[in-house]
């Protein structure tokens, strides 16, 4: 049934591709494929103990994706894009289960119909899967690192005009056992305002809702505040986010986050820009077992702001981040990070990019949870050729070396090399 189904959105996209040009159909498309290495993913020295087994890996990843954009209409948009995922190596039948390996994935990433001025006003409505980000990605985003990448079933209505634009949006993300009572969905309202020149100022709210389909019931409710612009060489973006609602009408929510940029950019020296980060979110030390103090960063695009090696979350954590970067080249733009991260409540764990917990708190740990280091270089081959590199370095502190006594702690090293081929 399911080579059947993937047989099936083979032939539709095949029938999409081939339409006459009357049909006011664009195509375009994207193959990507990223090579990575990590090595020491639990950053326990393994020489003494020889107990760390499975923490250097090395995977390759590919992305196909095939997309068609329709007008069906005055003002009526049609979009599909059809994504295959794969890791090399990865068989398409998995021999342990027999059937398909999970790493190997053609599904429909977008499929959705915008319907522009409704009734002859600037309002409009797109119902379908789609990618959904909300101010810089730190709470909703489509998460495009990922060969995956996270795409929404949702319907937006959405206004807009020259000094501001609202949305409000929802999504449902998982369906529980009982359609009507048991689902995870998200209740987003959005406004954007661009009435300052080179200034945006975003405030949404986000309503996340878990009836129990992936564990306790929970009525999150978040408000946040974004806000960035330029001023002359100088950029900036604050973005503070505050939490209530309640876990199974028991334990109520009280978290909240704050991050804050700024850059200073010199375009005439080889576009060098110096910049510095603050992000804090809060954590729970266990002292309170009717109040949930950790911070949820619920459905983000982390890899964007934390350290790109992926080990920090923006929960129960705070961090100081030094970065340069240059164009030397037209083609070719370089990026160094510095980090230095610490855990709020040590009592709370220490979360990795994915919201999982990466290591367990304990009150005795200390609350240095390390520094790291990152690399990245871009090279434009051509318009539609773009190659990426980078390294990471991740050192453990106080908080992880606790975690792993009496063994000592080594470094965790993170690197890849992507190409990218958009057509």
């Amino acid at each position: 049934m399911k080579r059947l189904f993937i047989m099936t959105l083979a032939l539709v996209a095949l029938a999409v591709w081939t339409l006459p040009a009357a049909a006011e159909i664009t195509l375009d498309g994207q193959y990507r494929v990223r090579a990575e290495t990590r090595v020491n993913a639990d950053w326990m020295d393994d020489e003494p103990t020889g107990t760390s087994t499975g923490d250097n890996t090395s995977v390759t990843g590919q992305r196909v994706r095939l997309t068609a954009k329709a007008n069906a209409g005055e003002d009526v948009t049609v979009k599909i894009t059809l994504q295959d995922t794969r890791q090399w190596g990865a068989g398409q039948e998995n021999t342990n289960t027999g059937g398909i390996d999970p790493n190997n994935n053609l599904d429909l990433h977008e499929s959705w119909v915008k319907l522009d001025n409704l009734f002859g006003a600037p309002v409009a409505i797109k119902v379908g899967r789609q990618a959904i980000n909300i101010a810089d990605q730190r709470l909703i985003g489509g998460f495009e690192w990922s060969n995956n990448a996270r795409s929404f079933d949702a319907a937006i209505l959405s206004y807009k005009n020259d000094v501001v634009g609202v949305r409000a949006i929802r999504a449902n993300i998982k369906e529980g056992p009982d359609s009507i009572n048991d689902d995870f969905n998200l209740n987003i309202l959005e406004a954007v305002i661009t009435a300052v020149e080179d200034h945006t100022f975003t405030l949404y709210a986000i309503n996340a809702v878990d009836n129990g389909v992936f564990a306790s019931e929970f009525d999150l409710m978040n408000y946040g505040l974004h806000a960035k612009g330029k001023v002359g060489p100088a950029d900036y973006s604050v973005e503070y986010n505050m939490q209530t609602g309640d876990e199974s009408d028991v334990v109520e929510i009280e978290a909240s986050a704050f991050a804050i940029t700024a850059g200073f950019s010199l375009p005439d020296v080889a576009g060098l820009r110096i910049g510095v980060q603050y992000v804090d979110a809060s954590g729970d030390d266990g002292s309170d077992a009717t109040t949930q103090e950790t911070f949820d960063n619920l459905l983000p695009t982390n890899h964007l702001h934390y350290g790109y090696a992926d080990r920090q979350a923006w929960m129960n954590m705070n961090g100081i981040n030094l970065n340069v970067s240059a164009k030397p080249m037209d083609k070719l733009f370089v990026k160094l990070d510095y980090w230095m991260f610490g855990v709020n409540e040590v009592e709370d764990d220490l979360y990795y990019a994915s919201g999982n917990t990466g290591v367990a708190g304990n009150a005795a740990y200390d609350d240095d949870a390390g520094t790291e280091i990152d690399l990245t270089v871009k090279y434009a081959y051509s318009d539609a050729v773009k190659f990426q590199l980078g390294a990471s370095l991740y050192q453990a502190g106080g908080f992880i070396e606790d975690s792993l006594a009496p063994v000592d702690s080594a470094d965790q090293t993170w690197s890849y090399l992507q190409m990218a081929v958009n057509f």
